[in-house]
This record gives structure tokens, C-alpha cells and sequence, in this order.
């Protein structure tokens, strides 16, 4: 938003409605500011203006009015548009449903939340989208393998489906984009992936500025993006100087693969028995982190003040009855931002399109969130 930045910039000056709805019009108008990129939120509009809240949600109003923008509630407002778009394009949107059976409420946060501002970003910018969406990745119920797919200008797929639909996905005559992926992965397709390192550094030099050089990481030791995490949490505790000599990673005597909160519960029994109070604690799922917090309540324990833990994740935060209790330092990247590396890749695809060359962009983790005011009484 560095364009924003400079037009407030003037001192002295107290901005009108009007004035706002101008400067943030010629910046869209301006193709400055993309189809889906999310504008600052109403505090930080009007902390930069020097006006109301209610000010700037009249200005607001009067650009989704005039079709510029789209607000949604409790997610933001979004540039409208198909600046650099393939007009008329018809997409295939391929996702899974992550039904956990732990926490029900989690799903509808991440997936029908999330994938709705998704879709409604997409049809602003005219393009014709059809969902499909199933638990898990299978030869039995994969849509990919019995659907009729030359409809689709473009597949938009979790990269989870090529373990199943692989070839279909190298056949496939359209363009084909990849997210949700932790690693790049060759292949005839495009992805966006995302980058655990920026703010597990961040989170690690936190821990140091603490005073622990010790760290237990939970995870399920057999998922694969367990793994990926924990790699790349060892490349930056010997890049910052905590040393991945110091991070534990043990398995517990018992855990569950398809019952995370379960796993985090023997996680954090490991940790009252084995562990001392110098040593922190780095969950690498907000499912885990559940149960590891059942288990640290349980026994007095509050987070921040007798543990320092650490969370991947941060969407538990968002879910109502976790916002009390689900509270600790955590690792993110916004879902906003998967969404606009989405909008900006078929943008570069659509603008300098070439057959032999596939395009990536990298999302980073690079948030690092330190909570300190302590979770309330429960």
C-alpha cells in the first residue's frame, strides 16, 4: 500500500469523506491497486486520514456503490475488477472439505469462509467459476477423473489432487495452478506455495530474546507436512543461532494421526513429564496446540507466563469458542494472501502467456503474532 502511504502523507491536512473515496478511486482506476487486493482496514484508514471510523465507512460504501469494491463481513474490503484478468475465462475450482472431527466449527472458518471470498473475488472480475469440493483425495470419488474437463479454461486444484489425478492434470489443454503446497513440485503446471521460514526465524529470535535455547516441537510424526515444517524450522534455528540441536521432536508413546487434538494432548503429558521450564514449546498445527493447552490448563499452567509456546497456524483465534482460550504466540499467513497470489498468478498468465514456461509464486509465513495480555479466566 505504498501508494496510500504517500497520498496521506501531507501534514497538517484532516481529510473529508469525499477526499478518502478520491484517493483510494485513483489508485483502482489507476490500476495501482489490483482485483483482489485487499484495502487497509477501517482503523488504519482512518488513523492515516485523521477521520471517524464512521467516515470511512461512508467512503467505503460509496465505492462498493460504484462497483470498485467489494466488502465482505469480517474479512475485509477488495478491489473489484478484472485488471489483468482473462476475461470471460471458465474455471474449475478443485478443494477439499478439512472435516475435523474434533473441531466441526474449524471447517467452516477455513473452507466455505475462505473459499466464498475466494469465489466472489474471481466472479468480480467477470470470470465463470464452478466449485467442487470432497473430503479427501481418492481414486473412488475424485471429480477430476470422471468429469468432462474441456469446458475449463483453467483448474484451480489443492495440490493434494496429484496423488490421485496426476495425469489428468499433465493432460489437461488449459492452464492448471497449484496451491496449498508446501514445496514446488515439477510438473506442466503453475503454484502457489507457501514458505515456512520468515516467521519461524522470527518466532525462534523471539525465544532467544526470552532467554530459552531449548525447544520441544510437536507434530504428528508421520504427516508429511510435519516434516516440511520441522525441515525448515531446523534451517532457521541454525540460521539464527538457536541450533537445531536444541529443537526435540520425540514421538510420543501414544499418538493419533487422525486425531490431532489427541496427538497434541500426549504432546503436552510429554512435556510436563520430561521437559523443564526452560524449555519452550513449538506446535507446528493449531490442532495440535489444542490439545496441548487442554493439557496445560489442566494442570494450572498458563500460557505466556508459566510456557512459552508457540503456534502454527493462528486459525483457531478466528473460531468464536477457541478465542478465549486458544491464546499464544503464533506463526500465520493470512488466507487473503494464498487468494491474491491466486488472482495475481492468472493475471502474469494471462498477460505474457507462453506454453513452455510455468510460472510460481511463493507465499511466506512472515507474520509473527506475540500475545501478552494472557488468556482470561476460563
Amino acid at each position: 500500500m505504498e501508494t496510500i502511504e504517500k497520498i496521506t502523507g501531507e501534514t497538517g491536512r484532516r481529510y473529508k469523506c469525499q477526499d478518502i473515496v478520491k484517493a483510494l478511486e485513483a489508485n483502482i482506476v489507476g490500476s495501482q491497486l489490483a482485483a483482489g487486493v485487499e484495502l487497509p482496514c477501517t482503523a488504519e484508514l482512518a488513523s492515516r486520514y485523521r477521520v471517524s471510523e464512521k467516515t470511512v465507512h461512508r467512503a467505503l460504501q460509496h465505492l462498493a456503490d460504484r462497483k470498485l469494491i467489494r466488502r465482505v463481513r469480517g474479512s475485509g474490503s477488495f478491489v473489484r475488477g478484472n485488471m489483468g484478468l482473462p476475461p470471460h475465462s471458465r474455471i474449475g475450482f478443485f478443494y477439499f472439505e478439512s472435516l475435523n472431527v474434533e473441531i466441526p466449527s474449524f471447517n467452516n472458518i477455513l473452507c466455505q469462509n475462505s473459499r466464498l471470498l475466494l469465489k466472489q473475488i474471481l466472479e468480480d472480475a467477470g470470470l465463470a467459476v464452478e466449485f467442487h469440493s470432497e473430503q479427501m483425495p481418492n481414486v473412488e470419488n475424485c471429480p477430476l477423473l470422471g468429469m468432462e474437463l474441456s469446458r475449463f479454461d483453467y483448474i484451480i486444484a489443492e495440490a493434494g489432487y496429484r496423488l490421485v489425478a496426476e495425469q489428468v492434470l499433465r493432460n489437461f489443454p488449459g492452464e492448471v495452478i497449484l496451491f496449498g503446497d508446501d514445496e514446488f513440485v515439477f510438473g506442466p503446471w503453475h503454484q502457489v506455495f507457501f514458505d515456512y521460514r520468515p516467521g519461524m526465524r522470527k518466532a525462534l529470535e523471539h525465544l532467544m530474546k526470552m532467554g530459552f535455547r531449548k525447544a520441544l516441537v510437536v507434530g504428528v510424526p508421520t504427516l508429511s507436512t510435519s516434516q516440511h515444517r520441522y525441515t525448515a524450522l531446523c534451517e532457521m534455528a541454525d540460521q539464527c543461532g538457536f541450533g537445531s540441536a536444541n529443537l526435540a521432536f520425540p514421538v510420543p508413546e501414544e499418538y493419533f494421526f487422525h486425531l490431532p487434538v489427541l496427538c497434541g494432548r500426549e504432546y503436552g503429558k510429554l512435556f510436563l513429564k520430561e521437559f523443564k521450564c526452560d524449555t519452550a514449546i513449538f506446535s507446528l498445527s493449531d490442532h495440535l496446540t489444542v490439545g496441548v493447552l487442554d493439557v496445560l490448563y489442566e494442570h494450572g499452567l498458563k500460557p505466556g507466563r508459566d510456557v512459552q509456546l508457540i503456534s502454527y497456524d493462528n486459525f483457531l483465534s478466528n473460531v468464536p469458542e477457541f478465542k478465549e482460550r486458544f491464546f499464544c504466540n503464533a506463526v500465520t499467513h493470512p488466507l487473503s494472501c494464498e487468494f491474491r497470489a491466486i488472482v495475481k498468478l492468472m493475471s502474469e498468465i494471462h498477460l505474457a502467456p507462453n506454453p513452455d514456461f510455468y510460472r510460481s509464486i511463493v507465499v511466506p509465513a512472515q507474520e509473527f503474532i506475540v500475545r501478552t495480555d494472557g488468556p482470561r479466566a476460563r
